[in-house]
């Protein structure tokens, strides 16, 4: 199973983002190992998140100026990448957009979105004790 990276589990945290997980990034020092079973009782850690959870974590409609922005998810054959974000009918808005890059896990592809509705004050977390 491909969880979230740990430089995108790291912001995750940082901006207050909290679901269940069983995998997490052990940070010592400036050294992290890969994402494993965690002790409910760590605390040197960021979660890792698997699709499925960010998935259900993405909001399936955003009000922006008036305008409903559905989620959705498309494959691009001609560029050879997953695309996800919100569309209002049959516009699509940019600002919305995440690609998957290169081989960047469909995880950290849908991490990458919420990120950005969070930083753009579209989506609010819940303060958690995650953020290092």
């Amino acid at each position: 199973m491909k969880t979230t990276s740990y430089e995108i589990s790291k912001q995750l945290a940082e901006a207050g983002f909290k679901a269940k997980s069983i995998f997490g990034w052990h940070v010592d020092g400036k050294e992290c190992a890969p994402a494993y079973p965690l002790s409910p009782t760590a605390t040197d850690y960021f979660w890792s998140y698997d699709l499925e959870t960010l998935l259900n974590a993405l909001p399936k409609v955003i009000q922006n100026k008036e305008k409903n922005y559905h989620f959705w998810m498309t494959y691009s054959g001609s560029s050879d990448c997953w695309i996800m974000g919100y569309v209002c009918g049959i516009e699509r808005n940019l600002n919305f957009e995440e690609y998957n890059e290169g081989n960047e896990s469909l995880a950290d592809t849908a991490a990458r979105l919420l990120i950005k509705l969070w930083e753009k004050k579209l989506i609010k977390f819940e303060a958690t004790d995650n953020a290092k």
